[in-house]
């Protein structure tokens, strides 16, 4: 299992200002991923997975925050973005092997690379999708 570097990106992560306790450590996952696995630097945001149950107490708290990418919904903030499911698949699938901190987890590096394969197909950004893939 590759295992990469946490102190990247934990100081950048504060999800105490939400107002809820999460029923289960958000998982990242996109450029902080990426940033995790050292293959280049993260965006201005963060990208994570969450629960349903998660993901309602959030939709609830701020219901204007929210966007449907092709059926999977979100929730997001200035700093970070909090998906329910990626093409369609649940917090469930993706803490399978993830990398568990204090805080959070990190998706594994197969599923990152699965995302990143799947999003060939439905991303307007294929050059940027280019340039992942060639990292991995």
């Amino acid at each position: 299992m590759i295992k990469g570097n946490v102190e990247s990106i934990e100081d950048a992560i504060d999800l105490s200002g939400f107002g809820i306790s999460f029923s289960s450590k958000p998982i990242i996952h996109g450029g902080a991923a990426m940033e995790y696995y050292g293959l280049r630097k993260r965006g201005m945001d963060i990208d994570f997975i969450i629960t349903e149950e998660d993901y309602n107490k959030l939709a609830d708290l701020y219901p204007g925050n929210k966007k449907d990418i092709w059926g999977d919904m979100s929730i997001f903030t200035e700093q970070y973005e909090f998906f329910r499911s990626v093409y369609r698949f649940d917090y469930n699938f993706f803490a399978v092997d993830a990398h568990e901190y204090n805080e959070f987890k990190v998706i594994s590096f197969e599923k990152l690379f699965l995302l990143k394969t799947l999003s060939f197909k439905y991303s307007p950004h294929v050059e940027k999708l280019t340039n992942d893939f060639h990292l991995m």
